[in-house]
């Protein structure tokens, strides 16, 4: 389970359908792969179970695709699968109590199928949250959404989250707010996930020439199930993904 990610940057993974997902694999630091897909696709698993060796893999819990975590057991299954390094315990955004729950009875399963694990911050308000880090101090991974006021909840708990070596970076907002994550790169291991790279490449937009990341029109459980692209897909895809890879590589934004 030894893992390599990149020194001085945010480690990129990119969510991408099984038809991208060799090419794209040589374009970024690390593997993110969404635990129900991996479960229902076999070509999606397989590119995660044959990655290159050392080449770190966290599962998710398919929270933001499906509209709730998938169970402990399906997550094991789909960690039987693709051996990943970490698995993101099953959370709610608005209850903190649940996730603590989940993330304790992860922690107690005597199996070789559960590596390190990751715990989503998140609860009904700070007191919820400072309850959900104290409870889950001993988390190998801390991570936060991008659809939350995370730089809020980081500075809000920050007795607390700069304890953490390990962050990951659930989704991109706008590149404006990873330049506050790219400061903390001499704090904390870090590193980030996102869809969309790959969504505004298969819709035919370069992410250069954008003036915001939101809301991109391409869901992300429908850009999973993507099965062909075309050539000028292809490579507007891969044109953003280097853009975001070498943004997050620029200590100066």
């Amino acid at each position: 389970m030894s893992t390599n990610l990149p020194p001085g940057r945010i480690g990129l993974a990119v969510e991408a359908p099984a038809v991208l997902l060799p090419t794209l694999q040589w374009e970024t630091d690390l593997d993110f792969a969404i635990g129900h897909q991996v479960l229902e696709d076999a070509d999606y698993a397989r590119c995660y179970s044959h990655r290159q060796v050392g080449r770190e893999c966290i599962l998710d819990n398919s929270s933001h695709e499906l509209g709730s975590a998938i169970q402990l057991s399906q997550l094991l299954e789909a960690a039987k699968m693709i051996r990943p390094d970490y698995i993101v315990a099953p959370d709610r955004a608005d209850d903190a109590s649940w996730t603590i729950e989940q993330y304790q009875a992860l922690r107690s399963l005597r199996s070789p199928h559960v590596p390190k694990i990751a715990v989503v911050l998140g609860g009904e308000s700070a007191e919820a949250r400072t309850k959900l880090l104290d409870a889950t101090q001993d988390a190998d991974m801390l991570c936060i959404a991008y659809d939350q006021p995370r730089i809020a909840w980081y500075l809000e708990q920050l007795s607390r989250t700069s304890k953490h070596k390990r962050i990951h970076l659930l989704g991109v907002a706008e590149f404006s707010e990873l330049d506050f994550w790219i400061g903390l790169l001499k704090q904390h291991t870090l590193s980030t996930d996102t869809g969309k790279a790959t969504k505004y490449g298969l819709l035919g937009t370069n992410m250069q020439e954008l003036s915001s990341l939101r809301h991109p029109p391409l869901k992300s459980k429908d850009l999973l199930n993507v099965k062909s692209v075309s050539p000028e897909q292809m490579k507007l895809v891969i044109d953003n993904t280097a853009y975001l890879r070498n943004y997050l590589a620029d200590a100066q934004g």
